[in-house]
């Protein structure tokens, strides 16, 4: 049986790192190599791991993320693009999704992308409100995001997809929510909600170290998540995963199959993978990366991985699973891992029980799951089944 596969394309670059970001990028005064050499590791990668699949896949999902790969030459993107049609085999009605920043694309730009096949855009709006543009240390201000919005489609998307923050500094509900009207105002499809992270080694990091901002506390967070969610409802847009909404069924087909279980291969530095079985992940110091790009030519190379361990799988299935709107299937569960949730989860079942009985999850038939209030709480609720 050919089975579908995702791929992850990640482009390490950008203008600036952004004050809350912690993902592995690099800004101009700290990238070690160039877009073309990076680029061309890139397409060396593809070229090798592509030969030793363990099993016949069909791609149905491409998705270029980063860092940001709008702020590189378009001619990168269509190389890799290329590339991909070259030595895989890509379904008719793939989703091709790449991430851009308003400061970084022109109506051209976006035009071009359309013509080489990409069909989805992920747009890094995060505010509409200057005040917050700037203290979260983005580039662009509302007005180019909202002229980023009309140019895509302009380039004939239909398929667009905006990435809010909440929790930001500054940040009213009413701020908050007027992001929100303007952005479902300019009629897209799906809106990806993030509440704000403080991670190590970020300036908001020492910004709140320092208390340069008045951060808000979680109560505050957890009731603006609540007024995001209930007022995307009341406008057609299904949370389908925690901190994703889509009107008309426009669900992520990439990221998808991270919450379900699903085959992907990530190519580039720091990417990760989930192939029949095999988790694993590249070297995140780019030099390592590319000397370890040369150990694909080996038509061994995944029996050098080590399978992930069943107990890893089940953790790792159920924290994701419990992320989706639908839940965890208990009969889809035991038909895939062999044993009963019950059975598996006996240590559990206590705490399980206690989060029913407070109303955090919700047994549906075959199906357990997060209520609204129990998403709030998701995070302390997920942790205990890993």
């Amino acid at each position: 049986m050919i089975k579908n596969l995702g791929i992850y394309i990640h482009i390490p670059y950008c203008e600036r790192k952004c004050n809350y970001c912690s993902f592995l990028s690099f800004s101009p005064n700290n990238q070690q190599i160039d877009h073309e050499e990076y680029v061309d590791n890139l397409i060396k990668e593809i070229e090798y791991r592509s030969q030793w699949l363990p099993e016949k896949f069909i791609v149905n999902s491409i998705y270029i993320g980063g860092g940001t790969p709008s702020c590189i030459d378009e001619r990168y993107i269509k190389k890799i693009v290329d590339k991909l049609y070259e030595k895989f085999t890509i379904s008719n009605d793939v989703e091709v999704t790449i991430e851009v920043n308003p400061h970084s694309v022109i109506k051209s730009k976006l035009q071009f992308y359309y013509n080489i096949g990409v069909n989805r855009l992920s747009i890094g709006v995060q505010s509409l409100h200057d005040n917050e543009l700037e203290i979260m240390g983005r580039l662009h201000n509302r007005s180019t995001a909202l002229s980023t919005i009309r140019s895509a489609k302009e380039a004939c998307f239909t398929n667009i997809s905006a990435d809010i923050i909440f929790g930001v500094p500054e940040q009213t509900k009413d701020s908050l929510i007027k992001t929100v009207k303007e952005l479902i105002a300019t009629g897209i499809n799906h809106i990806s909600a993030y509440s704000l992270q403080i991670e190590d080694n970020t300036q908001f990091y020492n910004d709140y170290k320092y208390e340069k901002y008045a951060f808000h506390d979680e109560r505050f967070i957890d009731e603006e998540f609540y007024l995001l969610s209930k007022f995307l409802e009341e406008n057609g847009y299904i949370q389908y995963e925690i901190s994703n909404y889509s009107k008309n069924n426009t669900y992520s087909r990439h990221n998808l199959k991270y919450w379900n279980y699903e085959d992907f291969i990530g190519f580039g530095i720091g990417a990760s993978s989930f192939l029949s079985g095999y988790r694993y992940k590249n070297d995140t110091d780019i030099y390592s990366w590319i000397a370890s790009i040369n150990y694909t030519k080996e038509k061994n190379y995944f029996n050098k991985l080590k399978k992930e361990d069943i107990d890893d799988a089940i953790s790792i299935y159920t924290f994701t699973a419990l992320r989706k709107n639908e839940g965890i299937n208990l009969k889809e569960f035991e038909k895939m891992f062999n044993v009963k949730f019950w059975e598996h989860y006996q240590d559990k079942l206590d705490f399980i029980k206690e989060q029913i009985e407070n109303g955090y999850l919700l047994m549906d038939k075959d199906v357990l799951r997060l209520t609204q209030e129990g998403i709030i709480k998701s995070n302390s609720i997920m942790c205990e089944f890993v």
